[in-house]
C-alpha cells in the first residue's frame, strides 16, 4: 500500500479513534461508502480537536477559522464546509 505519510498535528487522536485507513476503498470498492463516511467523521474530529488547542491557547474571542484551519493541517474552505456557523 505504499509508505504511510505524516499526519498535522490533530490529526493523531482522530486517526486513532477510526483505526481505519480510507485508502482500502480501492482495495475494496464495495465498502468505500463506509469508509467515506468513516474519512468525513475523521476531518470533522481533527476540526474539533484543533479548535479545542487554539481556544485553550488563545481563548474563545480570539479565535477564528483561520488559525484552526492552520493547526488541523486543513484549509479554510473544509472548516467551514464541517462547520458553517462559530456557535
Amino acid at each position: 500500500m505504499g509508505i504511510p505519510r505524516p499526519l498535522p498535528a490533530a490529526m493523531p487522536r482522530a486517526a486513532a479513534q477510526h483505526g481505519k485507513d480510507v485508502a482500502i476503498a480501492a482495495v475494496r470498492p464495495h465498502i468505500a461508502v463506509l469508509n467515506r463516511r468513516e474519512a468525513i467523521r475523521m476531518t470533522a474530529d481533527t476540526i474539533l480537536d484543533a479548535a479545542l488547542e487554539v481556544v485553550a491557547e488563545l481563548g474563545w474571542r480570539k479565535t477564528g477559522p483561520t488559525e484552526i484551519a492552520e493547526r488541523a493541517g486543513t484549509d479554510l474552505v473544509t472548516v467551514h464546509r464541517h462547520f458553517p456557523t462559530r456557535g
